[in-house]
């Protein structure tokens, strides 16, 4: 052996542990890990102070045969709105017609409120839910972790998923960014293996899969109906670049298959509602009013009323369109704040994005040392591997957008912590990307001395020129 020392050929201890976190039971501790966690987390909150908010007064409303419905008529004809936690037993008289909230999360909690009863048994039963999720959702980020920084960074970022704080704490509430979150990762994963495909039979399942997925997520979400021109143009330009051909074909096909699901509930809404509806929900303008009002402060939890908006508001008439009527006022009361005073819109705007990257001051669980330590190692981490990722093509132009749209939403509407997971999850991908690099530094394994054989280029890394 000519001398070499036996024993500089082992690979070094913390490499050896990397390709044991690498594998099958990294991911499998992982999942254990993070369900406990969340299992600890639902026994620690009291499920009665858990609000089912509107998804429960439309599910109450369901299950007791009224519809979808979110107002009521009150005995002196005014509108009454949901009662405490959710509950619409506590309202009287005749319920309109609704589409405030997308309709797959709110038919969610119908069917646990429909299966067990009693507000805790319900808070419970989607609890439960949401940690079957949350497994589903360690094993995405892991497929999309490996795609963007090899085995290491995949079982990193599932292990972000399991222990990232603000994540274990979503899974206790009654909450649509449980589902809509694990959507948006499978949406992306869908695309990508849409636009790898060659043969035509394979793209068109590759392309129905993506877009059916991107059609239900907009039932649990109505903004991302926004995402289809994105997800065509994306198909377009992936394919054309790898040479795939049927670009356009692929482009218009998960355009075309992404909007059936909302249209139909969107045909459904111009039905019921008596007034003409372009959109999945009739809340856009109430949301955007939120954030751009004299007197908003750009977060969802603290906003002031004009007395003026009130009064307007009581003098709708109660039809069948009440809903449209108000989102309508809302949206107008809106466009003239941003409209009259652009720089001041301009200024809130800031506000808001400062509260996505920072803290929204106006939430108490936000500004919680836990939620901020959390998100500061996780920023520092994320932009760390955002700058050093070598990865470049279609994983990254995905993982940005995405990034772009969570937080461009909230900018023009209002911020809220739980929209940051759309942000979060992808600086756990990117932060798992820089973890694995970091932690393959250091001396490599002695080899045998031999003359070396020249080197080519691997996959990811270009031919010196």
């Amino acid at each position: 052996m000519g001398g070499v020392n036996m024993a500089d050929t082992r690979p070094a201890p913390h490499r050896r542990l990397l390709g044991a976190a690498a594998g099958p039971r990294g991911l499998l501790l992982a999942i254990g890990i993070g369900v406990a966690l969340r299992l600890i987390a639902i026994a620690v909150i009291d499920a009665e102070t858990v609000n089912l908010h509107e998804f429960g007064t439309i599910g109450h409303n369901i299950v007791d045969g009224h519809g979808f419905s979110y107002h009521a008529v009150g005995p002196d004809g005014t509108i009454q709105t949901d009662g405490a936690r959710g509950d619409a037993t506590l309202l009287t008289g005749p319920r309109l017609p609704s589409a405030f909230l997308p309709p797959a999360y709110t038919a969610v909690v119908a069917g646990a409120i429909a299966s067990v009863g009693g507000h805790v048994a319900t808070v419970h039963l989607l609890q439960l839910l949401n940690l079957a999720v949350a497994v589903g959702a360690t094993v995405l980020m892991h497929r999309l972790g490996r795609l963007l920084g090899g085995s290491v960074a995949g079982t990193a970022a599932a292990w972000g998923f399991a222990l990232y704080p603000p994540l274990i704490y979503a899974a206790t509430q009654v909450s649509a960014v449980n589902l809509y979150l694990p959507l948006e990762m499978a949406v992306i994963l869908a695309l990508l293996e849409a636009a790898r495909r060659t043969g035509l039979r394979a793209t068109v399942v590759a392309v129905t899969v993506a877009a059916v997925t991107l059609g239900v997520l907009c039932l649990f979400r109505s903004e991302a109906i926004i995402l289809a021109p994105v997800a065509a143009v994306f198909l377009v330009l992936a394919r054309r670049r790898y040479r795939r051909g049927r670009a356009a074909l692929a482009g218009a096909l998960v355009l075309c298959l992404a909007l059936v699901l909302p249209a139909a509930w969107i045909v459904r809404n111009n039905l019921v509602l008596d007034r003409p509806v372009l959109t999945i929900t009739t809340s856009g303008g109430f949301n955007l009013w939120i954030g751009n009002h004299d007197g908003a402060t750009g977060s969802q939890k603290r906003y002031a009323t004009p007395a003026a908006t009130e009064q307007a508001i009581a003098r709708l008439p109660v039809t069948d369109g009440y809903e449209v009527d108000l989102d309508g006022l809302y949206r107008s009361e809106a466009l003239r704040s941003i409209l009259g005073d652009p720089l001041g819109t301009a200024v809130r705007d800031l506000g808001k994005l400062a509260m996505m990257l920072g803290a929204d001051v106006h939430d108490s669980r936000a500004t919680h040392p836990l939620y901020l330590g959390s998100w500061a190692v996780l920023l520092v981490l994320g932009i760390g591997g955002l700058v050093t990722a070598r990865r470049r093509g279609p994983v990254r132009w995905l993982l940005l957008g995405q990034l772009a749209v969570a937080l461009a939403v909230p900018t023009v509407f209002f911020a809220l912590a739980r929209h940051r997971l759309g942000v979060e999850f992808v600086l756990l991908l990117y932060a798992g990307a820089f973890l694995a690099r970091f932690a393959a530094r250091g001396p490599a394994a002695a080899a045998p001395t031999a003359v070396p054989a020249p080197a080519s280029p691997g996959r990811d890394e270009p031919a010196a020129r």
